[in-house]
């Protein structure tokens, strides 16, 4: 299963875990190297992915 691919059920909506735990991933990362506004745009980013992955795009 991929990070990008895999999904993973939490709670029967069908979340994709691993897609989520990438990005929070990239964040840390980033927030280890002091690149704050990066972390939050990885995390802004990883949470479209998310809705968009889900079918519930913002409006």
């Amino acid at each position: 299963m991929s990070a990008v691919g895999g999904t993973n059920s939490v709670d029967g909506g069908g979340v994709p875990v691993e897609l989520a735990r990438h990005y929070r991933q990239l964040a840390d990362d980033l927030v280890a190297q002091g690149r704050f506004t990066e972390a939050a745009d990885t995390l802004r980013a990883g949470l479209l992915a998310v809705e968009e992955r889900i079918g519930r795009r913002p409006a």
